[in-house]
Parts: C-alpha cells; sequence; structure tokens
C-alpha cells in the first residue's frame, strides 16, 4: 500500500515518526508530508495547494492526516477525488474544526474509544479506535548512573487536570519527587526541566522508584495517556489514576497498579498516597509489576501491531 503519511515530523519522539517507521517495518511505500512545517515555509494556502499537487502526482492508495489543525474541508474533499482520505486524531477535546475537517474524510482512527459513538453522531464516517504504542528499540530500560534522574517518584507531564495538586501533597509527604515535561510548573515544585528525546524518557523511568500518572480525562472510556504504554516499555513502575476501562488492557498490581480518585478534593488523592507508601517499601513487588508490563506492552501495545491493525481496517475500506 502506498501512503502518504501527513503530520509532524520534525521531533524524533512525535506520533508521526513512529507511525512512519512501523509502517514502512510493514513493508508498505509512506510518503511523508510535514504539514506544518510546509506551512510555515509557504502559509497555509500555498502549503494546502502544495498537499494536493502531492496527492495528485503520488497517486496513493491512502492520504492519512495526523491532526491536520488548519486543513480546509475542502482540501480534504479534493483529495478524496484521488484516494481514500483517512483522519487520525489522538486527543480527547473535538474542537469545531475537526468535526468539520472530520466530517469530509473516509475514515476516522481515534485514540479515545469512549468517544466512538459520539463521532459517529456527529457525522464521522468509519471510526475506529486506534491506540498509540511503544517502540521497542526505542522505548526500552535504559540504566543511569547520573544523580538528575534517581527520585523516589518522577512525574512526566504538563501540568492540568490536579496534577499540582497531587504532587503538592505527594511532596509534602516526605517524597523526593522530580518533575519533567512542559515548563508550566511553580518555583516551589521540583520541575527538572523539557525531556528532549526517548533515551531521556527511558532513564527518567530508570531512575524513579515510581513513575506516576494522572490521566487529563478521567471518565472517558478506553482513554488514557500513551505514556502508560511508554512507561512501562522502559519498564518504569508505573502508579497511574484509573479510567473506565482501563481492566481490559492491563491487569491491576500485575503490570502497573492504578487508582481511583476519591469524591471531594479533601479525599481526591487518598487512595494514590496509601499506595505510594505501600510501595515505597515493596522494592521486589515494584521490580516484578515493572518486568511484567514491560513484558505485557511488547507483546500487545508496539506501534507495529497498532499499524497493523490499521492497515487491515484500511484494506477492508479500499475493496468496498
Amino acid at each position: 500500500m502506498k501512503i502518504i503519511l501527513s503530520g509532524s515530523l520534525e521531533k524524533s519522539s512525535s506520533t508521526v515518526v513512529f507511525m512512519k517507521k512501523a509502517l514502512e517495518g510493514l513493508g508498505q511505500k509512506v510518503v511523508p508530508f510535514d504539514y506544518r512545517r510546509e506551512r510555515r515555509e509557504l502559509g497555509n494556502e500555498k502549503m494546502q495547494a502544495r498537499m494536493i499537487d502531492t496527492v495528485r502526482q503520488e497517486k496513493p492508495d491512502v492520504f492519512l492526516l495526523v491532526k491536520g489543525e488548519g486543513i480546509s474541508p475542502a482540501t480534504l474533499l479534493e483529495i478524496r477525488k484521488t484516494c481514500h482520505a483517512s483522519l487520525r486524531y489522538m486527543d480527547s477535546p473535538i474542537p469545531r474544526w475537526l468535526v468539520r475537517l472530520g466530517r469530509e474524510a473516509d475514515s476516522f482512527f481515534v485514540t479515545a474509544g469512549g468517544l466512538r459513538d459520539k463521532y459517529r453522531r456527529l457525522g464521522f464516517n468509519n471510526v475506529h479506535h486506534l491506540w498509540e504504542g511503544c517502540d521497542p528499540e526505542v522505548h526500552r530500560y535504559i540504566e543511569s548512573d547520573s544523580s538528575l534522574y534517581r527520585c523516589e517518584v518522577a512525574f512526566v507531564g504538563t501540568n492540568k487536570a490536579g496534577r499540582e495538586q497531587l504532587l503538592r501533597q505527594v511532596k509534602k509527604r516526605g517524597f523526593q519527587v522530580k518533575i519533567w515535561g512542559s515548563p508550566s510548573w511553580p518555583d516551589d515544585l521540583p520541575y527538572q526541566g523539557e525531556l528532549r528525546d526517548s533515551e531521556n524518557f527511558a532513564r527518567v523511568c530508570s531512575g524513579a522508584e515510581i513513575v506516576l500518572g494522572l490521566n487529563d480525562k478521567q471518565t472517558i472510556p478506553d482513554y488514557f495517556s500513551d505514556r502508560t504504554f511508554l512507561t512501562l516499555a522502559c519498564r518504569g513502575f508505573h502508579l497511574t489514576s484509573y479510567v473506565p476501562g482501563l481492566e481490559k488492557w492491563f491487569t491491576d498490581r500485575e503490570h502497573l497498579v492504578w487508582f481511583p480518585l476519591g469524591k471531594g478534593w479533601k479525599n481526591r488523592y487518598r487512595e494514590c498516597l496509601q499506595l505510594l507508601d505501600y510501595y515505597r517499601e515493596k522494592p521486589e513487588e515494584r521490580k516484578r509489576i515493572a518486568a511484567a508490563g514491560q513484558k505485557h506492552v511488547y507483546a500487545h501495545y508496539t506501534w507495529q501491531q497498532s499499524m497493523e491493525k490499521m492497515l487491515g481496517i484500511l484494506s477492508e475500506l479500499l475493496k468496498s
């Protein structure tokens, strides 16, 4: 299958880079089109004209657009005259531009499985749940001697969804905490900086006794941070918040450990803090769970497996 893969390809850790690698590893012909870079160089209108010209010249089986903010529905309609146009979206908010654009796509692959029916009601065609994944060649255990990464509790992410409040309580409880991710954290919390590549993420996972997670959206079924896969792939011991359906994909206290959020701010993180206290004193349990988690995601949630599923769906759609 020949695929034009359009998305952000500039960072080595980006979703689109891993999709491209996996698709090529599966024997597909992939033509990359970085619409964000082209937009910066040409402007939005000329970028979309070049996008259409590229499709006409390459004549792919599938044009696969990842996200697609700023792309006109008319552009997607023009592309559909040449090939199957598919849209891939990984976030949970449903902005207006996505609805306008997504209705014109032949197929739609969404990470938030619990939103499939909502997308269908909004007029999206051929909506499918598709996880992101890990790459065992990149997301692996990398031991680091550097004290920079060693801590009791590490958190990677942006400051939202109550994460600041949780980490304040963890710090107040006496844990050595280190926070990585976007520079959105207040000065009194131990923010360490951004993680520039996947190797440094792996070092965070190996250096921390516990890698803490707090999902952005707690109520959408079958939707959680892709860092869940990556943390386990790097053999990190992961303690994360429960979302509906998580038990379909992982086993609690076997692959990772999850905690429900309590009612009211006073009790919201009570169980999380109790589990932190418990596992702080259980290094062998942490090691066992981390090893089982890595084995599980390598067996079931790699980028290659995700792309195999997508290709199977696209192949069937192209026949119809």
